[in-house]
């Protein structure tokens, strides 16, 4: 079994029970935007995780976005991990979820940590086209919760005109703060995405949400969907 240390280097609570971890590499490795890696926890204990960001230079940085509310030896593992400590990557980055070479416009669904593939999946695509079409629907259920904009504000300006966020959530209680939505994020997918057939569908998250979202996509004529099921 191949393994690579990672060591962590820096541990950030966005909200909380959900981090954002950046680790040093200790032998360079590759990967397409999308892709996750598999990381041993335990003798006999595996997890996977999208990957965020993994620079180029040397040292190489890798940084992860994982959820501990969901409880179990995973979780336990990284809320106690301190800087200096360090895990195993097994293996190479692996997946198909990665942007498909399309004229598409392309809408990403998520809810948690199912952001993460999206992070690079959304910067690869506008960096190598400003124009390109692209919305994210991000499903939570308060405000408080939802921390996905801070990801893309290098995007939100009049240079990539095409790209919008829209913060679904779904027991917001009062008003609704701006650019946000009130509904599951299948409910506002089905009110605010106006064709269905051409666009390139990604799902990522809760496993009831994506398939609730491909079950509605199904049946509104949508011919390209990719999706990924994340425990939380």
């Amino acid at each position: 079994m191949v393994t690579n240390r990672l060591d962590l280097i820096e541990k950030k609570e966005l909200i909380p029970h959900v981090y954002l971890f950046q680790f040093q590499v200790e032998k360079k490795i590759s990967y397409t935007p999308g892709q996750y890696m598999v990381l041993q926890i335990d003798a006999r204990i595996f997890r996977s995780y999208s990957i965020v960001n993994l620079n180029e230079s040397e040292p190489q940085n890798l940084t992860l976005l994982i959820d501990t509310k969901i409880g179990g030896p995973a979780s336990f593992f990284f809320e106690k991990m301190a800087i200096g400590e360090n895990v195993n990557l097994i293996g190479n980055p692996v997946g198909k979820m990665v942007i498909k070479p399309t004229p598409n416009a392309k809408v990403f669904v998520a809810t948690g940590t199912g952001l993460a593939p999206f992070i690079p999946m959304i910067a690869t695509a506008l960096h190598a086209n400003p124009q390109e079409k692209i919305s994210l629907l991000f499903g939570s259920r308060q405000h408080k919760e939802d921390y996905s904009e801070q990801f893309f504000q290098e995007f939100l300006n009049e240079k990539y005109p095409n790209f919008h966020i829209l913060h679904c959530l779904s027991r917001h209680e009062g008003e609704l703060p701006q650019k946000c939505h009130s509904g599951r994020v299948t409910q506002i997918l089905e009110t605010q995405i106006q064709h269905y057939a051409n666009t390139e569908f990604y799902l990522c998250g809760n496993p009831a949400m994506v398939e609730d979202a491909k079950k509605l996509l199904l049946e509104k004529g949508a011919g390209h969907i990719h999706g990924e099921k994340y425990g939380n």
